[in-house]
Parts: C-alpha cells; sequence; structure tokens
C-alpha cells in the first residue's frame, strides 16, 4: 500500500465584498441551487422564525470537477433535503443569518467518520446537544449521527464554519463554508456602519482553500495517507512512534508502522 505524506494544508482566506467586477465562482456548478444564475452570493437561508433561524445540513461525500477536467473526491456539507439545493455541493452552503438571531443548526452525518462543526469568530457560546464529546466540540456519530449546535448571531461580518473533527484531514477533504450575519435592519451593509453598504446585485464571495488531490484520493480508495505525525484510519501499528492518543479513525485508510 502507498504510505502518502500530507503536504501544506491550510485555508486561506475568506473574503466578502461589493463590487463591480466578475464573479470568481466555485468550480462544481452544484455550488448553488438548481436553476439560480450563476452570478452574485446566493445565501441558504434556512427557516428563519420570530427571532430564530434554523439550517439543516448533512456531512457528505461527493466529486468536485477541476479545470484540467478531473475530478476530485471530496467530503462537504450541503443543504439536508432544502428543496432546490444539489444533494452535495462544494464549498458548503453559505449560511446567511441576522444580527440578534438565535441560529440552530442541525448536523447530519452521512460520511465513514465523526464529524462536527464549530463557528471561530462567535463571541457568544455554541451549545450542542446530541451527538458525543469530541476534541473540541460535540460530535456526530460516523454513517448517521448527529448533533445539534446553538448560538446567538450576535455580531454582523463575515466568518467561516467548519469541521472541528480532526480539522487537518476534514477540512482538507472539504467540510468548511461561510456564515454570513447581516447587521440588524441593514441587509445591504457589510456591518454596522453606512460606510459598509453595497449594492446587494452586485454582492460577491470568494472562499479559497488548497486541495492535495494525491490525500483525497487515498481517501476515497483507501489507501495509506500518513500525515502531521497522526493517522486516518483503523489503528494498525507495531510500536509506540503513534500512540493511541494522537489517531483518529476513518474506516479503509491505514497506518503501516
Amino acid at each position: 500500500m502507498r504510505t502518502i505524506q500530507l503536504r501544506r494544508v491550510r485555508l486561506v482566506a475568506v473574503l466578502i465584498a461589493a463590487m463591480a467586477g466578475g464573479l470568481v465562482a466555485a468550480a462544481p456548478a452544484a455550488a448553488l441551487p438548481i436553476g439560480t444564475p450563476k452570478t452574485g452570493m446566493v445565501c441558504l437561508n434556512g427557516k428563519a422564525g420570530s427571532g430564530t433561524r434554523q439550517f439543516d445540513l448533512v456531512a457528505d461525500s461527493g466529486t468536485v470537477q477541476t479545470p484540467d477536467g478531473n475530478t476530485v473526491f471530496m467530503w462537504s456539507y450541503a443543504a439536508d433535503g432544502a428543496a432546490g439545493y444539489p444533494a452535495f455541493q462544494s464549498p458548503g452552503p453559505v449560511l446567511c443569518a441576522t444580527q440578534g438571531e438565535a441560529v440552530t443548526i442541525h448536523l447530519r452525518n452521512a460520511l465513514p467518520a465523526a464529524t462536527s462543526i464549530i463557528f471561530p469568530g462567535q463571541d457568544t457560546p455554541v451549545t450542542a446537544s446530541g451527538g458525543a464529546p469530541g476534541p473540541l466540540t460535540t460530535e456526530a456519530a460516523a454513517s448517521g449521527g448527529t448533533v445539534t449546535y446553538q448560538f446567538t448571531a450576535s455580531q454582523p461580518g463575515t466568518y467561516l464554519y467548519e469541521s472541528g473533527s480532526d480539522p487537518a484531514l476534514q477540512i482538507e477533504m472539504g467540510l468548511y463554508g461561510a456564515l454570513i450575519i447581516r447587521p440588524t435592519g441593514a441587509a445591504d451593509q457589510a456591518y454596522g456602519s453606512v460606510a459598509t453598504r453595497f449594492d446587494p446585485n452586485r454582492e460577491y464571495l470568494m472562499l479559497l482553500a488548497e486541495i492535495d488531490p494525491e490525500v483525497h484520493h487515498a481517501v476515497e480508495t483507501g489507501a495509506v495517507v500518513l500525515y502531521t505525525g497522526r493517522l486516518a484510519g483503523p489503528l494498525k501499528y507495531t510500536d509506540a512512534a503513534l500512540p493511541p492518543e494522537h489517531t483518529t479513525v476513518v474506516p479503509g485508510v491505514q497506518l503501516i508502522a
């Protein structure tokens, strides 16, 4: 079996801009709801109530097409059962909420490994129900587990959401997306100041990341992946080089010690 050393894995940037230039879109056409013109930013607005907003997401696998005509196996979040949205997309959907709303996110896990979501930059506590404790947050078990996260969208801005379960592998595999919080009463502003007002018809989002095709192919085919001293796969070793507390499990991917 092949041993593949993970190279650099880093989410580079998330940027939202109101500009008159052309759109830099994600490669897969499925990144937009079916039938939506492929221009501008498209929000997943979820289910809005009186001061609340709910999103139903699923973590699943699929493929994206690269500019050279190849395809890459990915993991990603997608809208779970939302009419008009694809069953798989990459990056994950843009979640849009309004400042002050109580946000609830239900996550269903269709992946062969436990996964989760964390929300960097939120200054209110994120609570979780269901699932099981993980290193960074509560996780949904592999192959059908669920977990629910809740927080208050207190500060307007552009944020990331991403996997909190073995981030070095799962973010590399595609488990990330953007979270937009609109200012109260000012959906045409990026922040509370009128100086950040923009034309909603010309709102664009650029979410940049890196893909290592060899790692993605290894996860897809069950080859060996060795990265930063951690294991992705059923634990197989004959010495103490990688003790169990420094491992994570993805069925089908193994370490040869």
